[in-house]
């Protein structure tokens, strides 16, 4: 059975190799974007899972230029008062 799928699939790639390489291209693009999108909204859904207030954790970040250097900031505590205890990291992005 699945001999005979094979041979007509190989005919059909024979007889129109160009709408078979668009279907496969569009099949590979199609599957390797949803696998991106998927591992995307697990990393995100993933963080601080661990920590007993993680509804009370925020990620606020900010992009500087600070003399041609582009410099990211986690914006928390000093910069927002609104927040009750945070920290700031920085880190730098030159290269960018």
């Amino acid at each position: 059975m699945i001999r005979s799928y094979l041979k007509t699939t190989l005919r059909a790639i024979q007889r129109s190799p160009l709408s078979s390489f668009i279907n496969i291209f569009g099949l590979a693009t199609a599957l390797g974007v949803a696998i991106m999108v998927y591992a995307f909204i697990d990393l995100d859904l993933s963080i601080d899972q661990f920590h007993e207030n993680k509804k009370e954790i925020y990620l606020a970040t900010s992009y500087l230029n600070r003399n041609g250097e582009v410099v990211r900031w986690f914006v928390l505590k000093e910069e927002a008062a609104y927040l009750n205890r945070g920290q700031t990291y920085s880190t730098n992005l030159s290269h960018l």
